[in-house]
């Protein structure tokens, strides 16, 4: 059963629109408005395996290797208990 959104939409309808239009932006080089958006998706799945990773390509292309490889880790482990990534500091910000 999928839950429906104000749109009418189902969750997962919602999710895949958002990241079409995260990625596009990626893609555009507008890595701001993309990781906005994949902590939009993250809020909402935490675990959401191409927000995490696309996240993580997104860090390592601003110079956080850092974040990019616990992201990318986060990613590949096996699901666990929900992160809060859209509460830790943003790849685009620096350290």
């Amino acid at each position: 059963m999928t839950t429906e959104t104000s749109t009418g939409q189902s969750a997962d309808e919602d999710v895949a629109q958002v990241m079409s239009a995260a990625q596009a932006h990626h893609d555009a080089g507008r890595l701001r408005e993309a990781e906005a958006l994949y902590r939009q998706v993250l809020r909402t799945w935490p675990d959401h395996p191409d927000a995490l990773h696309l996240m993580g390509m997104l860090a390592y292309q601003v110079g956080r290797s850092d974040v990019a490889v616990e992201l990318i880790n986060m990613r590949l482990r096996p699901k666990a208990e929900p992160v809060k990534l859209h509460e830790r500091q943003m790849p685009t910000e620096g350290p």
